[in-house]
């Protein structure tokens, strides 16, 4: 037998296994077909007993809903999946689309904070006492703003891009007439540009301005190889869904 004829048989032997694959996958796979899943159903959220905490279900965390337009479709399969961005890459994303935007978000920024009474702040801290089984309002119980915030530094001191930026809400109105992106990169300078950080909190105060806002203010310990800083600082947290976020954040001094 010559060569290009040897050839010639050894890549035809090469390729029948290739060929008898995509003809298996083509015959198993019905995209008509309803599999379980399809008839599957969210169930209500996590329920925690009394003096215990949920775990965390960050927003970014979720699988989204897939939308008609989520991929290239062909029956009920899709050709490729749903692009998922994280909370952080989405706001970016958004940012770089509207070339007004910048200028938008310093008109924001510059409204004033609310009017917070003085005699209207509840401690949440429970070094200094603090029930955290009591109600801030009906159905609030002061645990849920003291863990958000300890989820914070947490993610602070893990410094974890993803899980810090998620704990921002979608309306969040950075300080001093920054847009979006510029805060975003002066954090994370705080974020990933020292190492070994390692934030804590202590003398958390709470007061509730309405039903889906809560004003907190308390002192912020930052410490890492190569600076450390003491400063008291304020946020306003707003309820997105079952999740209280941060939709404004600035230094108390």
């Amino acid at each position: 037998m010559n060569q290009p004829n040897l050839k010639m048989i050894l890549g035809s032997l090469m390729l029948m296994p290739i060929i008898t694959g995509c003809q298996l996958i083509r015959d198993e796979i019905d995209c008509a077909e309803s599999d379980p899943y399809h008839f599957a159903r969210e169930l209500a959220p996590l329920k925690a007993p009394e003096g215990m905490t949920v775990p965390t279900q960050r927003a970014d965390r979720r699988v989204p809903d897939i939308q008609t337009n989520a991929g290239a479709a062909i029956g009920r399969c899709l050709e490729k999946p749903p692009q998922v961005l994280s909370n952080e890459t989405t706001l970016a994303l958004a940012e770089s689309k509207k070339g007004k935007r910048k200028d938008a978000q310093k008109t924001i920024a510059h409204r004033p904070w609310p009017q917070i009474p003085e005699t209207g702040w509840v401690s949440i801290d429970p070094l200094e006492g603090a029930d955290l089984q009591a109600p801030l309002r009906p159905g609030m119980p002061a645990w849920q703003i003291h863990d958000v915030l300890q989820a914070w530094a947490t993610a602070w001191s893990e410094q974890e891009r993803d899980p810090y930026f998620a704990f921002y809400a979608g309306s969040f109105v950075p300080e001093q007439g920054k847009s979006w992106v510029e805060w975003r990169n002066m954090r994370l300078e705080k974020l990933v540009g020292e190492p070994n950080v390692d934030v804590s909190i202590y003398g958390a105060e709470a007061q509730v301005l309405g039903p889906e806002s809560v004003a907190v203010r308390f002192t912020e310990r930052y410490r890492s190889d190569v600076s450390t800083a003491v400063q008291r600082k304020q946020m306003l947290l707003v309820r997105e869904g079952d999740v209280w976020s941060i939709k404004r954040e600035r230094s108390a001094e």
